[in-house]
This record gives structure tokens, sequence and C-alpha cells, in this order.
């Protein structure tokens, strides 16, 4: 999978530094063509819930978060993330405090 599909699948148009930083992730989690599929199906399946993954502005991670401030938004949210990081083994980190994932890589 190019990386501009990759961007574009996410909602970003592409750029050489958007580009620049999704190798960097890439690498960094390991994540080969079946792993970014998946967490491009999980982008869309969040929408639902007010939720996405996107790039992380401050580390070199895909990150997953919600925006909503609905308790059963939230719930439906994490039980996802949840699930899907346990179905196709991806190690996530959950940050205090937020709604919001780090994709670390996967097992």
């Amino acid at each position: 999978m190019n990386f501009n599909d990759i961007l574009a699948g996410l909602g970003y148009t592409p750029n050489d530094a958007l580009v620049d930083q999704a190798k960097r992730i890439l690498s960094n989690a390991d994540l080969d063509d079946a792993k970014i599929s998946h967490i491009l199906a999980l982008n869309e399946k969040l929408k639902v819930f007010s939720g996405f993954v996107a790039m992380s502005n401050s580390e070199d991670v895909f990150k997953i978060k919600c925006e909503s401030a609905s308790k059963e938004d939230k719930d439906g949210f994490n039980d996802l993330v949840k699930e899907w990081a346990s179905k196709y083994r991806f190690k996530v980190k959950k940050l205090d405090g937020k709604e919001t994932y780090y994709v670390l890589g996967w097992e």
C-alpha cells in the first residue's frame, strides 16, 4: 500500500511532511499492508462513535481517538478498540484520562 493511499484513508491530504511521518510510524510499529488495512477499516468503524484514527502530533504513532462527550459513545468506542486490538493482535496504550489510544505495534 502506498503512503498517499494510507494518508487519504485517514482523511489527510498527502504532502511530503505527512508522507515522512507516515514512513516513520510504519517503521516504528513494524506494520505491513495487512495491518494497515485493519487500521483503515477501524477508522471507518469508529465514525459511529465520533472516533477516528490519526497520526499523533507529539509522537510517531497512530492514535485512536474519540471526540464524543456521550458516555454511550465513549463506552462503545472503548469496547470497539479493545475488541479490535485483541482480534488483530495490536499493541495499544490508553492515555490516562482520555479516550485516546496509541498503536504501538502488534504481537
